[in-house]
């Protein structure tokens, strides 16, 4: 089975490589994650590796997902940003829903999490994303068949950004104009922030 799944208009997967001046608009995403493989799935770009996206955007974008099963980063331009990649003056609109079915587990060193960001779900990139932009609508809700608080379940939601795993994250003249809307159950830790849900600081 597969153990990573990249998905985005653009490019799913992008190692170094340089976008620039592309347009999208009127993009339907319906996901339904039965595996257990880690997914990243962006609007624009799916997973982004030390590269640059300058000038580029996606309109009329709408991402849903009925069943976010496992490791799940989301975002309405790209769902994760690494290594040395930079983003700047770029924007995204639309909507974005997930309905979180996470697996109870035995194994308390297995974390399942949800990072969604309005903008990108994961920055770990130590560049900055600059002077973007994003207007949305975030809908996050959880399976109501279970009644008990998991340990091991993670949910991270921002309205620009989901969070940062690294410690990494750099913001310059971004914008972020949400409607944030979540709904938790049974998630140990839920982070929501109206820009960035959770910013963790590594030296």
């Amino acid at each position: 089975s597969r153990s990573e799944t990249y998905m985005g208009v653009v490019v799913g997967k992008a190692i170094d490589t340089t976008i620039e001046n592309v347009v999208v608009k009127n993009v339907t995403f319906k996901f339904k994650a039965n595996s257990s493989a880690k997914v990243s799935l962006g609007g624009f770009a799916g997973h982004l590796t030390s590269s640059t996206v300058t000038n580029c955007s996606i309109e009329g974008v709408s991402i849903d997902v009925t069943h976010a099963r496992k490791e799940m980063v989301l975002g309405l331009f790209a769902g994760y940003s690494e290594g040395a990649t930079t983003i700047e003056n770029c924007h995204a609109k639309g909507s974005l829903s997930a309905c979180v079915f996470f697996y109870t587990s035995s194994d308390a060193s297995t974390i399942d999490y949800l990072y969604a960001g309005g903008f990108v779900g994961v920055s770990d990139s130590k560049n900055p994303i600059k002077a973007c932009y994003v207007e949305a609508t975030i809908k996050i809700t959880e399976d109501g068949t279970k009644t008990t608080v998991s340990e091991t379940h993670r949910l991270s939601v921002g309205g620009f950004v989901g969070g940062n795993r690294l410690g990494a994250l750099k913001l310059e003249n971004c914008l972020a104009v949400v409607d944030l809307d979540v709904t938790t159950k049974h998630s140990n830790k839920a982070y929501v922030g109206g820009l960035v849900g959770r910013v963790i600081h590594r030296s």
